[in-house]
């Protein structure tokens, strides 16, 4: 009996091995973009109090809360400069991810099709031994004359 066999099964896993790695980086980059934006809100949050408290009249000098508040800025917008950066990467990543996709789904489907038509030769090949084995069964069951043998 023959063994099925997909001469690019190499290439294949290999393709599927790429969609993984790009995958991970897709899920770093998605780290690196939640942590980010927890950043971008901590700092929002930190400028709230700041305000809430200047508005108190704690006895923090205004220049004091006013360079604070300045510094958690200047901090917010290098934090959505790097977001803009990161959502471009992630941009390029799932270009490549959608790529390699493709290349995987193709040979899968390449793949299927080979072992379909495998399958449907070795159940030819199975149904010709089969045809061969009755007919030899029925030719060798030769009857005397007088005698009566039921065929199908």
């Amino acid at each position: 009996m023959k063994r099925f066999s997909f001469r690019l099964d190499r290439l294949l896993n290999l393709r599927q091995q790429r969609l993984r790695e790009v995958d991970l980086e897709t899920a770093q980059l998605g780290v690196k973009i939640q942590s980010i934006y927890q950043r971008i809100h901590e700092g929002n949050a930190e400028v709230e109090r700041l305000s809430s408290e200047g508005e108190s009249a704690s006895n923090t000098p205004w220049w004091h809360v006013r360079h604070q508040t300045e510094r958690i800025l200047n901090d917010i917008r290098s934090a959505e400069m790097e977001l803009a950066q990161l959502a471009e990467q992630l941009r390029e990543v799932q270009q490549k991810r959608a790529k390699a996709a493709a290349g995987v789904k193709a040979l899968e489907t390449l793949r299927e099709d080979r072992w379909n038509l495998f399958r449907l030769e070795w159940e030819r090949e199975q149904q010709s031994e089969l045809h061969e084995h009755i007919l030899k069964n029925w030719g060798a069951g030769s009857s005397e004359p007088g005698e009566e043998v039921e065929r199908w």
